[in-house]
C-alpha cells in the first residue's frame, strides 16, 4: 500500500482522528493545579478544528504569537492562532497543486531566518510524473503561491501504475543552510537501490534562499562513493513519508512497506543502505551491507503493539508515522517524562508510542504513550507541548495523563 494514498480512505469517514475532543483552556504539565505528579509517560490528545481537510502538515511561525501555517493535501493553506479557547483564523490560500489518491501538497518547512526573511518551503505534486521542492514569500497570503521558487524537483521518465510515495518529511539542519528531505521511491521500485538517482532516498542539500534565486548546491560532506548522485545520504526505502532529525544528528525515518511490515529505521551515517526493494523488513538471508529497522511490525491483529493497545480495533492496513523527537523543549510539559522520546504510530491502528535510543543509535525502550488515529505530522511546537495533526483537519494538543484519584 502507499502513503498519502492510504490517506484518502479515511475521507469517507473511516478514521475519525480519536481524541478527546476540547476546545477550551490547557491543563497540561505547569499549569496543573492538582499537587499529584505522574510517573509514568502517558499522552491524551485534546483537539482543536483547524479548518482544513485533509490535512497534512503544520509549521509553527517564529516571533508570531502561537501562530502557525497548515496545509491540506489538496493545496488549502490555513494561517491560524492558538489562543486560550481554541483557534482564531487568520487567513487562508490555495497552492496549486496536483491532487490525486497519492499526490498533492504534502509538507511545510519554515526558514531558520523567518522572523528576517518570511520565507517558507513547501512539497507538492506538479503532475503525475513530478514532485517538487519550492521556497515562497509566506506574507502576504494572497501572494503566497506566486511567489514560489523552485528548489528540487524529481521526475520520473514514464507514468507508473500508482502515484503514491513522493517526498516526506524535511527540514533544516543545524547550520541553518542544508536542507534534508525524504524521497519516496515515486512507484519505480526497481530504482530505490540505485543511489545515483533519488528515488527511495535521504538526500540533503543546499537551497538557494536569495531573492527571486532558485535551485540548489551541493552539500558538503563525507567523499562521495563513485557513482553516487552528492546529494543522496541513505538510500534504500520505499515510502518513507514521516521522519525527524535529532540534535545528534540522527535521521529517524517510518518507511511503510508493500506487504508485510512497517519499519522505523535509524540513519546514523552516509552511506547507508536499507534494503527496498530487495527486502522488507528485517533482513534475514544475504544481508552484507543491509541496514535493519530499529524497530519493525507486521499487519496481523495479533501483532504485539496492536495487543499493548487496548483502544486498537481490527484494521487490515497500516501506515507507520514517525514524529519530532521531545528535545530542547522550551519548557517541560510532561514532568521529565517525556525526554528523548521519538514518537511513531501507525495511521491505521492508532496506537502512538515512543522510543529511545543510546548514544550507539541502539533501542533501549519502546512503549506505548497514548492512542490517535489518522495522524499526518507531529511536531513540538514552541510552548513545550506535541502538537499533532489528523487528517480530518484538527490539531491535537498532546498532554499528560493525570491520574486521577
Amino acid at each position: 500500500m502507499g502513503t498519502l494514498g492510504l490517506l484518502s480512505v479515511c475521507l469517507g469517514g473511516g478514521c475519525s482522528g480519536g481524541g478527546t475532543a476540547n476546545n477550551g483552556g490547557t491543563s497540561g504539565a505547569g499549569g496543573d493545579a492538582r499537587d499529584e505528579i505522574p510517573t509514568e509517560p502517558a499522552l491524551e490528545f485534546h483537539a482543536f478544528e483547524a479548518g482544513v481537510a485533509p490535512a497534512t502538515d503544520f509549521a509553527f511561525l517564529p516571533g508570531r504569537d502561537e501562530e502557525l501555517l497548515v496545509v491540506s493535501q489538496s493545496g488549502g493553506i490555513r494561517h491560524i492562532r492558538l489562543t486560550t479557547d481554541g483557534i482564531t483564523f487568520l487567513g487562508e490560500t490555495e497552492a496549486t497543486v496536483f491532487f490525486d489518491e497519492g499526490c498533492g501538497l504534502h509538507s511545510i518547512v519554515v526558514d531558520p531566518e523567518f522572523e528576517d526573511n518570511g520565507l517558507i518551503y513547501l512539497t507538492r505534486c506538479v503532475d503525475t510524473l513530478t514532485s517538487t521542492l519550492t521556497r515562497h514569500v509566506a506574507f502576504p497570503l494572497s501572494e503566497l503561491d506566486s511567489s514560489g521558487r523552485e528548489i528540487l524537483s524529481v521526475k520520473l521518465d514514464e507514468a507508473q501504475l500508482e502515484d503514491w510515495h513522493r517526498f516526506g518529511s524535511f527540514g533544516f539542519e543545524p547550520d541553518g543552510e542544508t536542507m534534508w528531505l525524504l524521497v519516496g521511491d515515486h512507484f519505480a521500485r526497481d530504482r530505490a537501490q540505485d543511489p545515483s538517482n533519488l528515488f527511495g532516498t535521504l538526500v540533503r542539500f543546499l537551497p538557494n534562499r536569495e531573492p527571486n534565486g532558485e535551485g540548489h548546491a551541493n552539500p558538503a560532506g563525507p567523499e562521495q562513493e563513485p557513482g553516487t548522485d552528492p546529494r543522496v545520504y541513505a538510500f534504500g526505502f520505499r515510502s518513507p513519508w514521516r521522519g525527524s532529525r535529532d540534535k545528534q544528528g540522527r535521521y529517524f525515518v517510518g518507511d511503510v512497506g508493500l506487504r508485510e511490515t512497517e519499519e522505523v529505521n535509524v540513519v546514523v551515517q552516509y552511506g547507508q543502505n536499507f534494503g527496498w526493494d530487495s527486502y522488507e523488513g528485517p533482513c534475514e538471508t544475504d544481508c552484507n551491507g543491509v541496514a535493519n529497522p530499529i524497530t519493525s511490525y507486521g499487519r496481523e491483529n495479533d501483532e504485539p503493539y496492536v495487543l499493548d493497545d487496548p483502544d486498537t480495533e481490527p484494521a487490515v492496513r497500516r501506515a507507520v508515522w514517525v514524529g519530532q523527537k521531545y528535545e530542547d523543549a522550551s519548557v517541560d510539559r510532561y514532568y521529565g517524562l517525556m525526554d528523548g522520546f521519538v514518537p511513531f504510530g501507525d495511521f491505521f491502528t492508532g496506537w502512538v508510542r515512543g522510543l529511545r535510543v543510546n548514544e550507539a543509535a541502539e533501542l533501549v525502550e519502546d512503549r506505548l504513550l497514548g492512542h490517535l488515529t489518522a495522524v499526518t505530522s507531529m511536531k513540538l511546537g514552541p510552548d513545550g507541548y506535541w502538537y499533532v495533526l489528523t487528517l480530518n483537519g484538527k490539531l491535537h494538543r498532546a498532554e499528560q495523563v493525570i491520574a486521577e484519584e
